[in-house]
């Protein structure tokens, strides 16, 4: 679980390949919190300031 970055309780999605392979793939959540998403559009654009002023 710690190399896969999983933690207790996550929802994951298990594959059984033919060889025997297992993939785990975690199930993301489908919506950001308003507090997430304006963080992380504000840390985009500071990283691309500049694009962002030439595209303005």
């Amino acid at each position: 679980m710690d190399l896969a970055h999983l933690k207790l309780g996550e929802q994951v999605n298990v594959e059984v390949h033919r060889g025997g392979t297992l993939t785990i793939t975690p199930v993301l959540p489908t919506t950001i919190e308003p507090t997430r998403a304006a963080g992380t559009a504000r840390r985009i654009i500071g990283k691309n300031s500049e694009p962002f002023r030439r595209l303005s």
